[in-house]
């Protein structure tokens, strides 16, 4: 399922990125930048177990969901 859902961009892909982050910089930064990472918090309830080392930054309890 992996490789439905996560797939290294063509060499066509990749320019278009290149120049898409350009565009969106007006020519200014780096250069090979073909992709990105982002990410959020998701709220939970707080865990029985160890529920301190789930408090973040913003003091409410929560799970680090990451996308590239």
């Amino acid at each position: 399922m992996s490789e439905e859902v996560i797939a290294w961009p063509d060499q066509q892909q990749r320019e278009r990125n290149k120049a898409g982050f350009l565009a969106k910089r007006a020519g200014k930064g780096p250069r090979s930048i073909i992709g990105c990472v982002d990410g959020c918090l998701v709220e939970i309830n707080t865990p029985s177990e160890s529920a301190h080392s789930y408090f973040n930054r913003k003091k409410f309890p929560s799970l680090i969901l990451q996308g590239i």
